[in-house]
């Protein structure tokens, strides 16, 4: 389990505003919420990409993180596929020992993703930024579903993707879910209500860098919409 405490500045008992967000594995929560309410710093919090402050605990060890610009954050264009799956594996004994990474090892894990994920790419010598955007984001989610055996962190982890590659995201975020005890949990930040209500166990909104629990009865575009638009008395 993963959690982060949040600031709470002061509000009511009865407000539904949470201090910690907890997640269990196997299980996706969604956040949703209008663009730069927070989400990013949640989301690099969580990620462990920012450091640490008084106000953020992390649990989970193996991370993955999907970013919501894989051009800047998710690849290196000029890196080839196997050095763009060693960004995320250089502390992992089964591909590095102390300084030295173990190529052969990481360009037959590279290779396996590749087929699996169904990047389209002659090799894993390919370079990353000749690939179609499609086919980037099939890199940076086979990446992180790789090294995420605890959590994964996923920011928009569709946005500017066709329906196909969409699509495509969306089942291996079920089929991750779907893998029993050995399952991480995974944090979905996105923008898009749809996706969220979708694919969430559990869903809440993010107001003004705040978190708030969203009943059954409001999981649906009118509830969660008005929320993330500050629809409750006591989310001002």
């Amino acid at each position: 389990m993963a959690s982060v405490a949040t600031p709470r500045p002061g509000s009511s008992t009865e407000s539904p505003m949470l201090d910690t967000l907890s997640v269990r594995r196997g299980e996706i929560v969604g956040i949703a919420g209008v663009e730069g309410n927070g989400q990013r710093a949640l989301a690099l919090a969580l990620a462990g990409r920012t450091g640490a402050s008084s106000s953020v605990t992390r649990a989970a060890e193996r991370v993955g993180f999907i970013p919501q610009d894989r051009t800047t954050e998710g690849i290196v264009g000029a890196f080839s596929l196997s050095e763009n799956f060693a960004l995320a594996v250089t502390d992992d004994d089964a591909f590095s020992r102390g300084q030295l990474l173990l190529w052969d090892a990481i360009e037959e894990k590279a290779d396996e993703l590749r087929v699996r994920y169904g990047i389209r790419a002659p090799s894993v010598h390919s370079v990353a930024g000749a690939l179609s955007g499609g086919n980037q984001q099939r890199l940076v989610v086979a990446r992180e579903i790789s090294v995420a055996s605890d959590l994964l962190v996923a920011e928009n982890p569709t946005r500017g993707l066709d329906v196909a590659a969409t699509r495509f995201v969306h089942d291996e975020l079920r089929g991750l879910v779907a893998k029993g005890e050995e399952a991480p949990g995974v944090v979905l930040l996105s923008t898009d209500l749809d996706e969220i209500l979708a694919l969430s166990d559990r869903v809440l909104v993010i107001v003004r860098g705040r978190l708030f629990d969203v009943p059954d009865e409001q999981r649906n575009r009118e509830g969660v919409g008005a929320l993330m638009l500050g629809g409750r008395d006591d989310v001002g």
